[in-house]
């Protein structure tokens, strides 16, 4: 960059240096050496002279000796006048190149600084592009930082088997956007792939994704609501003592749940269904615990129904847990199963007031099992219970 400036430079001080020389000796006159040497006498005419003189009187001799002092008067002042022409040439030279100078000691700086205005200009227009480019970018980059937030937000609130879970256009968009950020931490990533999983009732791989991001994150409610859910769900597909394991360990994710989250009435709920389905599950070898898990399940619903006083699923499967307990101890203790069918009937009604706000009815056996009724002459049909999601506790419904 220095040497191109002084590359610059360099025509701007040679020509005026060029120039000035020119000028300054066009001005002034040639140097007079050679008129004051033609003017000079010669050493021989001198001499001549003087053979002369001793020809002469002394009145001529006077004359020529005045002549002589003319003749050296005029070649010293010739002498002088040259000298004088000397330094008024190099005054001349100087003069011309200071004018020189002025007048591009203004000129430089200005052709230099249209240059310089030239390429802050262009300087100027290249930033107005990049700021262009930045701020398209900064909106790029805001839209997407707003598409992971509402993403986030729909995949955190994600919970299996609620309405909430049913608007599937929306839960697949905020798993694509989190996908195709690459950007997206760990935590995300993995949440949007267990609700892909979920989406698609894929109940191992949901388990195993919810299961692991809640062992990441074990403070995050959301994963462990859906890690019991799926674990309920897969256990539904297994028999005997791996039922079992499956029920207790969504007992355990419920739990966790809770203790994050005290409010989470469908975690609660849940738990609730899950403690029935053992207590059932138990019922043919171990009354007793089966009787301790209905009377745990009981407190589920009813801490549920504190919590979301109108959550009609929960009172639902309170009745249902309350008919499965009434079936069975009819066997061996039908006073008790007649109590807790009239509890079970007045769980029905509370469901039926808050969801339906129908008319009342009573619970009857039909077939063996417990069924409400509207009246004596009906037939058996079963339907899906709560919870979102097919239960193997079940609620009969009437058909006239």
């Amino acid at each position: 960059m220095k040497n191109n400036f002084i590359l610059d430079l360099l025509p701007w001080v040679g020509l005026p240096l060029l120039l000035a020389s020119l000028i300054a000796w066009g001005i002034a006159p040639a140097y007079p050496g050679d008129a004051v040497l033609h003017a000079a006498p010669k050493p021989a005419a001198k001499a001549a002279a003087a053979k002369a003189a001793n020809n002469v009187d002394a009145q001529e001799l006077k004359e020529r000796l005045k002549e002589l002092e003319d003749a050296a008067r005029q070649i010293h002042a010739l002498e002088l006048d040259g000298q004088h022409k000397q330094v008024d040439w190099w005054l001349t030279f100087l003069g011309v190149l200071a004018a020189i100078m002025a007048i591009l000691g203004g000129l430089i700086p200005y052709l230099m600084g249209r240059k310089d205005k030239e390429i802050i200009e262009q300087d100027k227009a290249q930033i107005r592009q990049m700021l262009t480019e930045i701020k398209g970018m900064q909106a790029d980059a805001a839209s997407s930082v707003e598409k992971i937030h509402q993403a986030e937000k729909t995949l955190t609130d994600y919970a299996s088997g609620t309405p909430a879970a049913e608007d599937g256009e929306k839960i697949r968009a905020a798993v694509k956007t989190v996908e195709q950020d690459e950007d997206t931490d760990y935590i995300l990533r993995l949440r949007a792939e267990a609700v892909a999983a979920s989406e698609v009732q894929n109940a191992s791989k949901a388990y195993a994704l919810w299961a692991a991001l809640a062992e990441l994150a074990p403070n995050d409610a959301s994963a462990q609501f859906n890690a019991g859910y799926w674990a309920h769900e897969y256990g539904d597909s297994t028999q005997g003592a791996e039922k079992l394991h499956w029920l207790r360990l969504t007992g355990k994710h419920y739990a966790q749940a809770l203790g994050i989250k005290p409010d989470d009435h469908k975690a609660a709920s849940n738990w609730g269904v899950a403690l029935a389905d053992e207590a059932r599950a138990r019922a043919a070898t171990d009354a007793d615990a089966a009787y301790a898990l209905w009377k745990q399940a009981r407190e589920k619903f009813q801490q549920a129904l504190k919590i979301k006083p109108d959550k009609h699923e929960a009172a639902s499967n309170w009745g249902l847990a309350l008919a499965d307990e009434a079936k069975a101890r009819a066997a061996t203790d039908a006073d008790a199963a007649y109590a807790l069918s009239k509890q079970a009937e007045e769980k029905y009604q509370q469901r039926r007031i808050v969801k339906h706000r129908g008319q009342p009815f009573w619970i009857g056996f039909c077939g063996g099992r417990v069924a409400h009724v509207l009246r004596p002459a009906m037939t058996c049909a079963i339907s899906a219970a709560s919870k979102g999601r097919r239960s193997s506790s079940v609620s009969p419904t009437p058909t006239a």
